[in-house]
Order: structure tokens, then sequence, then C-alpha cells
């Protein structure tokens, strides 16, 4: 396969997997106690996606939808929120509350509109602090702002999608919204920084739309082009580099380490079932790999030291979003509809 086939076939598989439900690459705190029961967290648990905090699991549940948490360490299941007035599309979280990007209940597959809201950790009614945003693939917030990225318009019968996503940011009480970076060909993921974003475009590779990996700082200003010969699915922030799921050169579907400044590209692991970023605790990452032909799922951890050395950590039938913290791997088993959690 040439290059620019490898390419485009990787932006059908990042893209597809984005409708199923987005999982986060690092979540804030770590339980203080690594003592815990193997008894499922929850039980009945339709699983779209989750975070987790110092205590807390929480997650969308597709029955309704509603938004939940339980206490890591074992506890009753609380309800914290109706969605059904959206499709929730990518959730985060900070000391005080949780942030969805969502579609509204009537978009259509040529009208991705939904709402960036919040909702208190310990519950409430969701506020919409941005609407009708279209195609808000990702957000991640800091100490004082909301940064999302939208896709733009999109449309998959076309040969070329049209460059209008964008990457914006607005204060967490909705005030003050500001674009970042705008004329984007489909970007689908971001990352933040110290006072940087990363973000990594794919456009179409046949047409000639630009893609690669791509830097803005917080406050605005130009985009610097990092990386113009990778297509960047999901990135994680490693002190020193960024790993991201997606396609090298001539390497489909993987996952890979780069330099913040967009050299020295590395392969970790090559492997068509790879189906997300990477969360790392202690050296290794973990990412989600689907084997559709063989109807399995799991978890692989993958040592950033020795990365030929791969372990499956957890397996079943349906793994649709895992957490990692310094003691286990918290996931969703969905065809048990349970939540796990097991040590690492």
């Amino acid at each position: 396969m040439t290059r620019r086939l490898a390419l485009c076939a990787l932006l059908l598989v990042v893209a597809v997997p984005l409708f199923a439900g987005r999982r986060r690459a690092v979540q804030p705190g770590a339980p203080s106690r690594c003592a815990f029961s193997s008894t499922p967290l929850a039980v009945d648990a339709d699983v779209n996606m989750m975070v987790r905090d110092a205590t807390h699991l929480y997650w969308v549940d597709a029955f309704g939808p509603t938004l939940r948490r339980v206490p890591l360490d074992g506890g009753a299941v609380e309800e914290l929120a109706d969605l059904s007035r959206w499709v929730p599309f990518d959730l985060t979280i900070d000391d005080t509350h949780l942030y969805l990007t969502t579609l509204t209940a009537d978009a259509t597959e040529e009208v991705f509109e939904g709402d960036i809201v919040s909702v208190p950790k310990g519950g409430g009614t969701p506020l919409v602090l941005r609407s009708r945003v279209q195609a808000a693939f990702d957000l991640e917030v800091d100490a004082t702002h909301i940064y999302w990225l939208s896709a733009g318009t999109l449309d998959f019968n076309a040969e070329t999608q049209p460059a209008d996503g964008e990457v914006a940011r607005m204060r967490k009480d909705g005030t003050g919204a500001e674009t970042l970076a705008a004329d984007l060909a489909f970007p689908l993921d971001l990352a933040l920084d110290g006072d940087q974003v990363y973000f990594g475009q794919t456009g179409n590779p046949l047409s000639g739309q630009k893609f690669g990996l791509f830097r803005v700082a917080k406050s605005g200003g130009a985009v610097v082009t990092l990386n113009e010969r990778i297509i960047v699915g999901q990135l994680t922030v490693l002190p020193d580099s960024l790993l991201f799921w997606g396609a090298g050169d001539v390497t489909p579907n993987g996952l890979f380490r780069i330099a913040k400044d967009g050299t020295n590209l590395r392969t970790l692991l090559v492997d068509e079932y790879v189906a997300s970023g990477a969360s790392v605790v202690g050296g290794q990452a973990y990412t989600l790999y689907t084997d559709e032909e063989r109807n399995t799922y799991g978890i692989r951890r993958i040592d950033l030291a020795n990365p030929s050395a791969a372990t499956i950590v957890a397996e079943g039938l349906y793994i649709v979003d895992f957490e990692v913290d310094e003691c286990s791997v918290i996931f969703s088993d969905g065809a048990r509809g349970t939540i796990v959690r097991q040590a690492r």
C-alpha cells in the first residue's frame, strides 16, 4: 500500500470510532491507597465514556442518557444529571465540574451541531456554556479555560472535507470565547501542555488537503506546523514528547512517539487493531485494541522503555472505555454491563 493510500485508510479508521464514544488520555489525581475489592464497581452500566478523579469514577450511561458516578473504593452509584436533551460526545473533568461536548438530539449526518455543557461533580442541572458548536470532537480544560476542537462541516460522501474546523477556547463560565486556529481540515484531537495547544489535522491526503501535527499558543497567534508526514488521531502529552494514535510515513494504524518540536518520530506499536490514544502511568502506556473479526476487545500495556514488550492486561467481549491510576485499570465490560477495577 502506498503512503497516500495508507493515510487515507487511516483517516477512516481514526474517524469512525470517535462516534462510538471518546476517552481521555490522562486524568488528574490518584487514589490514596491500592486496596480495593474485586467486586465490580457498578452493574447494569451501559458506558459510553468515563473519567475519574482521586475519589470517584464518572461515566455517561447510554440509558437516558445519564451522568453517573461511583466511589473508586466501591459504594453506591449516584445519578448526577439527566442528559436526554443531547447525545454526549466527549467528557472531561476539573476540581469542581464535569464538562461535555454533545450533539443535539435532532442532529443529522449532515449537521453535527451540539452544545458544550458543564455539570457540578456532586450533580445538578447541566448548564449550557456554548451552543451550536459544529462537530466538537474533543475538549480539554486548564485552570481557567475550556478548549475545544470543532471538526467543522462533515460530508463523508465528499472527496474533500471543507476546511472550516477550528480550535477555540472560552472561560469556564462560558464567556470570552475566542478562536485560536481556524480553517482547519478535519481536526480530530487536541492536547494542552503549559502555554501551548497541540492538535492534528487529517484532511484528505488524496485531494491534497493539509494534514499533520500543529501547535498554537493558548493565547492565540500563529499556528506552527510541526510535522506534515503523520496523521494524528489522539494525543497524549509526556514531559519530553507526545504520544499519538495515528499513522506515520508509510505505517498504517499504530501508536507513535514524537518530540514536541515535531522531530524524532518513533514507532511504538504497529497494529491495525489499536483503537485509542494512550494513558501513561509509571512509564507504561495503556491503549485500547479492537479486533472486530474475532469480536475481541481489550487493553494492552506497552513499556515505553522497551516498546516490544506489549502485554494484554484486560480482555473482554466489548470493552468500551477505560481509565488507569497508580494502582489499577478500570474498564467497562459492555458484554456483562459492568465496570471492573483490577490491578494494573
